[in-house]
């Protein structure tokens, strides 16, 4: 009799490990994508709160300003050494308050300013000479520059590559989605400078940039793209470009799109 019983209760628990195990299943499936985007968002959000990577404009900014409140402040890097030259740069960041701080609060004062090493929210870009003397700042209005490169040959010793004579950036002055931010959700286009900061260029317009690539000893940029439209991003075609520095004019490669869209004709058919 007790052995059966065993047997019973042997059996009783694997049944209902398995129905646990079922249960588990089922919610996987109905649930799962559910589950992974509340951990992402939840994720994204915790990143969202331990870097501030936005640059306030809009609404917002103005309110403060009425107010006499201060809601960001300046952080800056280390003098950094920029190849092929003897300039150095300094990344200049927007440092946004835990706790707005009052204009009468920093007038006079260095607090604002600090050491950060971080490229996170860059406003704009100090140059200096070797003796570390201002040269000039890049930018002469509030903008976001999500991105910047000094282009490279990769070559293993330390000679410098006299074609490389400038730097790209990737910048955008808008608010473009009006989230009351700038930061890397809104436009921005492609530029190069000089290796000083002189002769800010355009590059692009109302384009958004996928990637780029210097050719021809950097006298070039090839530029693959998208339409900027409010077409979902999977539906977009990726287009190209070549940006000739020289001229500073920018050709479409419409005859290589198309050539393109003929592979892929045959590709699905």
């Amino acid at each position: 009799m007790f052995e059966k019983m065993i047997k019973y209760l042997r059996v009783f628990n694997t049944l209902i490990v398995a129905l646990f195990l079922l249960i588990i299943l089922f919610v996987i499936i109905k649930y799962g994508d559910k589950i992974m985007a509340n951990i992402i968002y939840s994720t994204d959000d915790l990143y969202a709160t331990n870097y501030e990577d936005d640059i306030i404009v809009g609404e917002k900014l103005e309110q403060a300003k009425k107010d006499s409140l201060i809601l960001q402040g300046l952080s800056y890097d280390a003098p950094q050494s920029i190849r092929n030259s003897t300039n150095k740069l300094v990344v200049i960041s927007a440092l946004t308050y835990e706790q707005a701080r009052k204009v009468e609060e920093t007038a006079g004062s260095a607090g604002d300013i600090s050491f950060n090493f971080s490229i996170y929210n860059c406003l704009n870009i100090v140059f200096l000479d070797k003796d570390y003397k201002v040269i000039r700042r890049l930018l002469n209005k509030k903008g976001f520059i999500s991105d910047y490169e000094i282009p490279s040959n990769h070559s293993r010793d330390d000679k410098p590559d006299t074609t490389v004579k400038l730097i790209t950036y990737l910048i955008g002055f808008e608010d473009s989605n009006k989230d009351g931010v700038l930061n890397v959700s809104d436009h921005k286009d492609l530029y190069i400078s000089d290796l000083s900061g002189g002769n800010l260029t355009k590059v692009t317009r109302n384009i958004d940039l996928v990637r780029y690539e210097f050719q021809n000893n950097y006298s070039k940029i090839f530029i693959t793209y998208k339409d900027r439209s409010s077409e979902r991003e999977e539906y977009k075609k990726e287009k190209y470009a070549i940006y000739t520095i020289a001229t500073g004019k920018l050709q479409k490669l419409n005859e290589l799109e198309k050539e393109l869209a003929e592979i892929e004709k045959m590709l699905i058919n």
